[in-house]
């Protein structure tokens, strides 16, 4: 089944979103995710999220071709073309975890 990163609003997902887009994609993947399975996603679940969006054509968050392991995506500033991948995802869903976390717990 294919999914479209249109399906939810940054505003309605907890905790804090990154500063840079692919980072928001990825929380976005998970939150999407987490709805859909009443669990937390893995990195690995938001990489296959993110690599559907990117064989779709829907080139939200800069997202533009799956690789093995992660997807290519162009930063908004300077155009400049990177890679995401697994690893760089387990640290964003970590610090959303936390963020999430924190806020869950009423500390700032």
């Amino acid at each position: 089944m294919l999914h479209r990163p249109v399906e939810s609003k940054m505003e309605e997902i907890p905790g804090d979103h990154p500063y840079v887009s692919i980072g928001r994609a990825a929380v976005k993947a998970a939150w999407l995710i987490e709805k859909e399975k009443e669990r937390k996603a893995t990195p690995e679940e938001v990489i296959e999220r993110m690599q559907e969006w990117a064989t779709t054509g829907n080139l939200a968050f800069g997202i533009y071709e799956a690789v093995e392991h992660g997807v290519k995506w162009k930063t908004k500033r300077n155009r400049i073309n990177k890679t995401y991948v697994i690893g760089s995802c387990v640290k964003t869903l970590e610090r959303w975890h936390e963020s999430r976390h924190r806020a869950d717990s009423g500390a700032q």
